[in-house]
């Protein structure tokens, strides 16, 4: 692979990888102020009924 090909390569990658850091704090913050405890619990209840339904 000739240096220049290599060189963009990296910066390609390196611009790719900023954009995923970004991506992710905003995930993180989000997730820190959304309320992940009720949010569980609601996604747990809505299983069991899936289950019991399939069961009966």
């Amino acid at each position: 692979m000739s240096y220049n090909a290599n060189n963009s390569l990296q910066r390609a990658y390196k611009l790719r990888n900023r954009h995923f850091q970004g991506l992710g704090l905003q995930i993180l913050a989000a997730r820190s102020s959304f309320n992940w405890g009720a949010w569980r619990e609601q996604y747990s209840k809505q299983q069991d009924k899936k289950w019991k339904r399939h069961g009966s």
